[in-house]
């Protein structure tokens, strides 16, 4: 299959039965297409950027082998920040 260089595709990631599946964008180069299930894989090699909450309570981003996602604790696949509540101060 041919992709323009910025295009993207999704792939979900199994985080296992508690938590589920997880969305990630891709470049469709960093992807595979599995035909018996009729999505998209990642490659062997393909990185996730994923945000992780630290013990500290600080968010921060990383990018890790996609296969080695469910081994962490992802909270999001974004970096854009979490919207605040408005609480009236």
């Amino acid at each position: 299959m041919l992709y323009l260089p910025d295009e993207t595709c999704a792939i979900d990631v199994d985080l296992g039965l508690e938590r589920g599946l997880m969305e990630f964008e891709l470049p469709c180069a960093m992807a595979v297409v599995d035909l018996e299930a009729g999505k998209f894989r990642a490659h062997p090699e393909a990185n996730c950027r994923m945000t992780e909450l630290s013990a500290t309570g600080i968010f921060r981003d990383e990018y890790l082998n996609c296969a080695l996602v469910p081994t962490r604790n992802p909270v999001t696949t974004t970096t854009e920040p979490l919207p605040e509540e408005d609480n009236g101060t």
